[in-house]
């Protein structure tokens, strides 16, 4: 575990505890005699895209082949949508007359479609018309591939597998690595190359290093910020707890329009 996850495992813990005191069920919290349970620093900067690999990704994303994996990735660059956010939507939650998402459940690692993180993380986003035109071609496609040309049903899923059902999540991050490597954003320490059984060259790649689906997240925000989102818009889009977590989280990004603001009132005051 990390040290945020052991920090807030010990603080919920002692939460349990200190209730457990007051209703007489034990003497004294034991988590009170833990020594040097300290709130962990800051993590170290989030990365994210810059705007010219933002551009490469949506370009490589419109050319490639129309498939779920696809649809996510997109969806993840255009929304800052999280991973089991993206593969829960159904075609019922997207309003593509009116350019918007409506976000109320996720898919978790076992196909189980449940609700959100939590209450912010609901939340009603609006998409651009580029998005909505993809995601319009890509619900034209769904219903030659799976529904015979007919109209695709408003309850499945708007990013499905090669049999029109629901991505499973770990197969997706397996996909997601070998396309961003693929695609300049990340690569494979290790790539063997092997004969399958049935006499195929295949190869096995391990130890990815590079960006992962969460940056893109960050990646919206940043962008958002650097061109002039006020942090309340940045807060509801990515469905944070509270502006301040967002201005904690992206205090870099905020710090550099700082800088701007501070030149363009010094060009007027000159």
């Amino acid at each position: 575990m990390s040290e945020s996850a052991v920090f807030k495992t010990h603080q919920k813990l002692s939460q349990v505890l200190k209730h457990a005191v007051k209703a007489d069920i034990i003497p004294s919290n034991p988590c009170d005699k833990i020594d040097g349970m300290k709130r962990p620093e800051p993590q170290e900067e989030r990365r994210s895209l810059s705007e010219k690999q933002a551009v490469k990704l949506a370009q490589d994303l419109k050319s490639a082949d129309r498939t779920g994996c696809i649809v996510a990735v997109w969806i993840a660059l255009a929304t800052g949508m999280r991973r089991g956010e993206i593969l829960g939507l159904l075609w019922d939650d997207i309003d593509l007359a009116n350019g918007r998402i409506n976000i109320k459940k996720q898919l978790d690692s076992k196909k189980n479609r449940r609700k959100t993180k939590s209450k912010t993380s609901k939340r009603n986003l609006a998409i651009d018309a580029g998005t909505v035109e993809f995601l319009t071609e890509w619900r034209e496609l769904q219903s030659g591939l799976f529904y015979e040309g007919g109209e695709v049903p408003a309850n499945s899923y708007v990013c499905t597998n090669s049999t029109g059902k629901e991505i499973e999540p770990n197969f997706f991050g397996k996909w997601r690595r070998n396309w961003f490597a693929d695609h300049g954003l990340g690569h494979f320490e290790t790539i063997e190359t092997y004969i399958d059984r049935k006499g195929v060259k295949r190869q096995r790649r391990s130890g990815y290093q590079g960006y992962n689906l969460h940056e893109l997240r960050h990646t919206q925000a940043t962008l958002l910020i650097g061109k002039g989102a006020d942090v309340k818009t940045v807060q509801n889009r990515l469905g944070h707890s509270s502006a301040q977590l967002t201005m904690d989280i992206y205090a870099h990004a905020i710090e550099q329009n700082d800088r701007k603001a501070a030149d363009a009132i010094g060009a007027i005051m000159s």
